[in-house]
């Protein structure tokens, strides 16, 4: 059979076509030849199509594979991305919590925010937020949730919550809405500050403290001139007058006067900082009990008084005279607090702070010496502990204190390296603790007994210099009276210019320390240069110039903080030319020198 026979006699159009695009007629019979052609074009032509589609199949099944694949990576992915969460949320250090909207219940919490509140796991997944809150931050919680329910994250601020012990910690909270098992829930992180915001107080009562003991050390300064003035004054008129005189007692009344304004200065001078200090190894316990007597007469019969102290106490640095004022100040403050009697206990020991607590106390860590004074009296609220140092405020009658006890004890406290904490319930009682860095020096020594009142003498020739004229006069009296000789300069260069024109020698130079232009220390280093063996005595009622700040004192150079009266001078002078005796001496009789002016 050839092809020509089985070519049918209609011819398909598609076959036509083709036998056409061939080279054939239209309507003509192909050969066998063309016939052989055509077949081979056409049997390559399928070849080729089922190769194409071979190849499609191919790449479908390649493309089904790798999506199989992915779908498998995702899988996992997920799967592993579900093990993360849980670790994530459970191994926060910040406290994370999740809870209902509507009834407030807590639906998860993590380790951190179980460490903070101080309740277990169960217990919380048993409580509502509210069951956290005291009731006056209730209104303040409902308005954050309506914040958050908008469902984007919001920052909420700082909120209170109760810890499990009573305790309050502050909190800074972040929150938003979300999904979990199809309900709706919020999730809320949060930032302990508790310890940032005690911090920021402490900074901000620091500061305020300082502005107003800046205020306070220049009106003492000013002040004390004027004081010593009086003293002085009242001083010489008295010992010229005699005890029998009739205007003897009212000169008395004048002193006590200015001798109790002089303690105010002194006790706003110390609350600043600013007073001039003795610093010695000082035994906190033999101070304790060489005051015990005199603190038993201030607190009175209906108060038991007790002291428990360490044998084993260590030594402090300290002025002597600033130590006593604290332990004297926080007496008085608890013997103010009973009213009705009670029991006051004065409690000494080593104790070491560590980090936590010497940071909330403001202070670095290590070895100090308490000192605590406990009582049985009223206490006080939480506001009246907030105020308590601050200068002129006083929760006692008008007339009945000065409201500068406490705020001294915190100004010498500080100025001392130290610490102050105070505890106190309403009806209970109040506890003050002081903390003074320890020492290793075993030198400490026990507070000095008070120079006796006897009349003074001194021979030695002395240079005064002193800006303010009424009191270089009452001073240049008074060394006159004593028998001293006495050369007057009104200030550093009048000083200067009397020592170049004079070849008698100086034995002490009594000079102010802040004057106008060059200031007292400053003139001391000049005359020292020439006259090495001159003695200086600094006074001052102004001790926060830069010529006090830098200045240490020496075996040459001593220190009187004015006011100051008469046994205070002769005292000071006896001390500073201590060296030589011949100068100055307790006699029981007077004289009196002529005086040298510059």
């Amino acid at each position: 059979m050839t092809v020509s026979s089985i070519a049918p006699m209609g011819r398909h159009p598609i076959l036509e076509r083709e036998l056409q695009r061939a080279g054939l007629a239209p309507g003509s019979a192909p050969t066998d030849e063309q016939w052989q052609g055509f077949l081979a074009a056409l049997d390559k032509t399928l070849t080729a199509a089922d190769q194409e589609h071979a190849a499609r199949e191919g790449r479908f099944a390649s493309r089904k594979r790798q999506e199989a694949a992915i779908l498998e990576m995702s899988e996992a992915s997920l799967r592993s991305s579900e093990e993360r969460h849980p670790f994530l949320f459970e191994a926060s250090p910040l406290p994370i919590w999740v809870f209902d909207p509507t009834t407030l219940r807590f639906l998860a919490v993590n380790e951190a925010m179980v460490k903070m509140i101080g309740y277990s796991r169960d217990e919380l997944m048993t409580m509502r937020l509210t069951d956290l809150k005291p009731p006056s931050d209730i209104p303040e919680l409902l308005t954050g949730l309506a914040v958050v329910s908008s469902g984007t994250i919001k920052h909420i601020g700082i909120r209170r919550y109760r810890r499990k012990d009573g305790g309050f910690v502050e909190v800074d909270i972040t929150a938003h809405t979300m999904t979990m098992d199809g309900a709706i829930v919020q999730l809320a992180i949060g930032i302990d500050v508790t310890q940032a915001r005690r911090m920021e107080e402490l900074l901000r009562q620091s500061q305020k403290m300082d502005a107003i003991g800046q205020l306070a050390s220049g009106v003492a300064h000013d002040f004390n001139n004027i004081l010593a003035v009086i003293l002085g004054n009242s001083d010489i008129a008295r010992e010229i007058l005699g005890e029998d005189h009739d205007a003897s007692q009212d000169l008395r009344e004048i002193q006590k006067a200015a001798e109790r304004a002089a303690s105010l200065t002194r006790q706003l001078l110390t609350f600043s900082r600013q007073q001039q200090r003795e610093v010695k190894v000082q035994a906190l316990n033999a101070l304790v009990v060489n005051l015990e007597k005199m603190l038993a007469r201030i607190v009175g019969e209906d108060i038991a008084m007790s002291a428990i102290l360490s044998p084993q106490l260590g030594a402090i640095q300290g002025d002597g005279s600033q130590l006593e004022q604290v332990l004297l100040n926080l007496v008085v403050n608890a013997r103010d607090a009973m009213p009705n009697g009670g029991r006051l206990s004065i409690e000494t020991s080593n104790v070491e702070l560590e980090d936590a607590l010497a940071a909330q106390l403001g202070v670095s860590p290590g070895r100090f010496v308490m000192m605590a004074v406990s009582d049985t009296g009223i206490g006080m609220n939480a506001e009246t502990r907030a105020r308590i140092f601050e200068p002129f405020f006083t929760t006692k009658a008008v007339g009945k204190g000065t409201g500068l006890g406490l705020s001294t004890v915190f100004g010498i406290v500080k100025q001392s390296d130290g610490a102050i904490s105070v505890y106190s319930e309403p009806g209970v009682g109040t506890t003050f603790r002081v903390y003074f860095p320890r020492c290793d020096a075993e030198d400490a020594v026990a507070p000095s007994a008070l120079p006796n009142d006897a009349p003074h003498r001194g021979s030695a020739t002395v240079l005064l210099v002193e800006d303010d004229e009424p009191l270089r006069n009452v001073i240049q009296r008074r060394l006159k009276a004593w028998g001293y000789s006495v050369h007057e300069a009104r200030d550093a260069n009048d000083a200067l210019e009397l020592l170049l024109t004079t070849a008698h020698p100086i034995d002490l130079v009594l000079t102010d320390l802040v004057m106008p232009g060059i200031d007292g220390r400053a003139l001391a280093n000049r005359i020292l240069l020439h006259r090495p063996q001159t003695k200086i005595l600094f006074m001052s009622g102004y001790t926060e110039h830069a010529a006090v700040k830098t200045t240490a004192l020496s075996a040459q150079d001593h220190f009187i903080a004015k006011p100051f009266t008469g046994l205070d001078l002769a005292t000071a002078l006896e001390r500073a030319l201590a060296l030589d005796p011949a100068h100055a001496e307790r006699t029981a009789g007077g004289g009196g020198a002529a005086t040298q002016r510059s």
